[in-house]
């Protein structure tokens, strides 16, 4: 069949041909996604099973699945894209653990293009759901479907899975991974959606930041500007709704990964947590 000839072509293509190689990917995840085609899914499944030997595919197609979760995608669709980007994601994250234990002077060249293509999933998913939510009004292009604070929660909640999924593999104590531009672009996610549910949006920053400490985020500017802003909100707007031991402990996580190197502006915080929760 079509869909077959689509699939070993892609199998069979050279990985360094960008442009009608990315494109016959696309295709094949299209058809997995749209037609929910038994070939295309064996395709994505045989990949995802090699993510050191396919991990442009895993990529080029994980990426492709990202573009499907967005608030004006169909619920069938939406639903089905996000199941198997939950598998790549779980595919790449086992592909960059396993890049971990190579041998430092394995064709690092190589070595450095399997990773991009591998995290760029972990990246892109947190980046575009951020960008999809459709928050920050500089970055608001033109668009047919601006979301409200109907829509916005609902899509926060699509997209959950996802999000969870990224801090899953970066929770694991000694091979897991969440970057800085990650963190940061989840940060603000977590901010414009923060009064939908003040108690799951904490756990999660403390989670965010715990992750991507090893990788110094919490000694980015911007990142304590961030955390500042979302504890404010929740003292000033949402304190009902995060009296639980749990929340107070989460604000405390929070807040302790930037006392401990040294920021004044969270250790202020601190202070004050102790005046409203004593």
């Amino acid at each position: 069949s079509f869909i077959q000839k689509i699939v070993a072509r892609v199998e069979d293509a050279p990985e360094d041909g960008e442009g009608a190689w990315r494109e016959l990917i696309c295709m094949v995840t299209d058809y997995a996604v749209c037609d929910r085609h038994p070939w295309a899914e064996q395709a994505l499944a045989r990949w995802r099973q090699a993510p050191l030997e396919y991990a442009t595919a895993v990529g080029a197609s994980g990426q492709r699945l990202i573009a499907y979760v967005v608030p004006q995608q169909v619920r069938p669709r939406l639903e089905h894209a996000r199941e198997l980007l939950l598998l790549h994601l779980d595919a790449a994250a086992s592909g960059l653990v396993e890049l971990q234990g190579r041998a430092v002077g394995v064709d690092q060249e190589k070595t450095q293009k399997i990773w991009r293509s591998l995290y760029g999933i972990v990246n892109d998913a947190v980046m575009r759901i951020h960008f999809a939510a459709d928050i920050d009004p500089k970055l608001r292009q033109r668009r047919e479907y601006p979301l409200d604070d109907v829509t916005r929660p609902r899509f926060f909640r699509d997209a959950l899975p996802v999000l969870e999924k990224v801090l899953s593999f970066g929770k694991q104590p000694d091979t897991g991974m969440l970057l800085a531009p990650t963190a940061h672009h989840f940060m603000q996610l977590l901010n414009a959606v923060v009064r939908y549910d003040p108690s799951l949006v904490l756990r999660l920053a403390a989670e965010v930041v715990s992750c991507s400490k090893r990788f110094q985020y919490n000694l980015d500017s911007q990142a304590i500007g961030e955390t500042v802003k979302l504890v404010e909100s929740v003292l000033a707007d949402h304190r009902a709704e995060a009296q639980d031991d749990e929340s107070v402990r989460n604000l405390l996580s929070l807040l302790d990964a930037f006392v401990e190197v040294g920021w004044p502006e969270a250790l202020n915080l601190v202070w004050r947590l102790d005046e409203v929760y004593r």
